[in-house]
């Protein structure tokens, strides 16, 4: 009788290899931006900027939120940061990129220096009522297909379900100026 040796590993200890973590949330994701993550750990409720030297900033900005959520998801037995504060700043914070660098920093700050902002008020603009509309423009937005904030008139909800639902890497901010119940998606 042949004899079968089991050699897997549990989860959490680094090193694993399984196939059924993917590899852009593996442990080696976790371990190249753990310097980056301690950073924004420090800074917490500011903003921090990172300007990426040998990856696109969309690939700097999509790889760091994939190496939070793997140490939010793995608990990684070595890492060397404090998993509950980031678990508890995690549901708050943003990831954004904007054409020189990465934000990473409160959902309700600026998503790029102010040197970096666009100048344009509003795209265009959108009501509320037409959801599938409303999620087009979240997820071109979180592609930064568009170059200024999308108006939109009406109930938030389901901008703010649909983004927080899909970690879309964008943020909403009241316009009163361009009237009651109007608000910037961004």
């Amino acid at each position: 009788m042949a004899s079968h040796k089991d050699t897997s590993l549990s989860l959490g200890t680094p090193g694993m290899a399984s196939s059924a973590i993917p590899s852009r949330v593996g442990y080696g994701v976790y371990k190249r931006y753990e310097p980056f993550i301690k950073d924004c750990l420090a800074a917490w409720p500011n903003p921090v900027d990172f300007t990426p030297e040998t990856v696109s900033v969309e690939t700097f900005a999509k790889t760091l939120r994939n190496a939070i959520r793997s140490v939010l998801a793995f608990q990684w037995k070595d890492a060397d940061i404090d998993i509950g504060l980031l678990a508890t700043i995690w549901p708050a914070a943003i990831v954004s990129s904007y054409p020189t660098g990465v934000r990473f920093g409160p959902r309700d700050a600026p998503r790029a220096p102010a040197a970096g902002r666009a100048v344009l008020s509003h795209s265009f603009e959108l009501n509320a009522d037409d959801p599938l509309a409303v999620k087009a423009a979240i997820v071109l937005l979180s592609r930064g297909k568009f170059s200024a904030p999308v108006l939109l008139h009406g109930d938030p909800s389901v901008a703010e379900t649909y983004i927080t639902a899909n970690d879309f890497d964008v943020a909403i901010q009241p316009a009163p100026e361009a009237g009651p119940e109007s608000f910037l998606l961004f």
